[in-house]
């Protein structure tokens, strides 16, 4: 997902979080359809066009189609909580993944390190290492992640600073920036 789509879900969701929350739209539905649940639905009387109703007097297949018929308010109650309880779960996982990268800023990685890529750690950027490359000439034996990994093993090289740099905010890489990046 690049920077500017995550950005768009977020505003999205603190608009719904802030109309829903705040104007109590949301406590107000809920009560209102907690009221209408069983409450003269399903009816037990319907006209007829007769201009009878059909009631106590009625059939017992009259009565059971008459008891039978769903109640929306429940239902649409039942659907709004487990939406409720899947958008507390989500955001309760959102909130651990903030939790746990928010602390790790670039700042924070040690270039030195083995348990990172050792090309994106020149950016001060942390990637989880994939491989590293022992057998290409030139191409210094410490852990890289997928991208660097699969560049140094086209090029030869770990991969310059600026497509590197593109790499982490998400932008894609042309063949021919790279080539340019790499004077060729």
């Amino acid at each position: 997902m690049r920077d500017r789509d995550l950005v768009d879900k977020l505003a999205t969701i603190v608009v719904h979080a802030d109309r829903l929350g705040t104007d109590d739209v949301l406590a107000d539905a809920y009560r209102t359809c907690q009221q209408y649940v069983g409450k003269g639905y399903p009816t037990s009387t319907r006209a007829q066009p007769s201009g009878r109703s059909v009631g106590h007097g009625a059939s017992a297949t009259e009565r059971h189609a008459l008891n039978d018929r769903r109640d929306p308010f429940r239902a649409d109650l039942a659907e709004a909580d487990a939406h409720l309880r899947m958008a507390a779960r989500s955001l309760a996982w959102l909130d651990r993944f903030a939790t746990r990268y928010e602390h790790t800023t670039i700042a924070d990685v040690d270039p030195e390190a083995d348990d990172q890529c050792a090309s994106c750690a020149r950016l001060r950027a942390f990637s989880p290492p994939y491989r590293t490359p022992r057998d290409l000439e030139g191409v210094p034996h410490k852990p890289l992640c997928r991208w660097c990994y699969d560049v140094a093993c086209a090029e030869g090289c770990w991969p310059p600073l600026g497509p590197l740099a593109d790499h982490h905010r998400g932008k894609p890489i042309s063949a021919q920036a790279m080539s340019e990046a790499l004077g060729r």
